[in-house]
């Protein structure tokens, strides 16, 4: 169980794992600006994962939070070797793109 106000992931670091949230609520947030509360039954982490890229955007927990992580290469191969989990993982990507602000903007 994570305590409120630990931070979970970091804007700009390397994504080693995707977090599912089974109970409490994580707020996301980009270049400073608050993007968005995930709760139990969402996740968050697989842009890094399924784009390579350093993590876009900061998860902190808001309140106490219990989390299952999945490393790299499980959940990559969950995702991508299955092509309806594939597509759905990349329509959320493309829409959690979206919300993230450029820098400086």
């Amino acid at each position: 169980m994570a305590l409120p106000g630990t931070v979970l992931t970091r804007e700009g670091e390397p994504g080693d794992r995707f977090y599912a949230i089974t109970d409490g609520e994580v707020d996301i947030s980009a270049n400073g600006r608050a993007l968005a509360t995930r709760r139990r039954c969402e996740g968050f982490g697989e842009i890094a994962l399924l784009k390579e890229t350093p993590r876009n955007a900061t998860a902190v927990a808001r309140t106490g939070v219990l989390l299952y992580g999945l490393d790299k290469e499980p959940f990559l191969t969950a995702v991508t070797g299955h092509a309806p989990a594939a597509h759905a993982a990349a329509e959320v990507v493309q829409e959690r793109l979206v919300t993230v602000p450029a820098e400086g903007g």
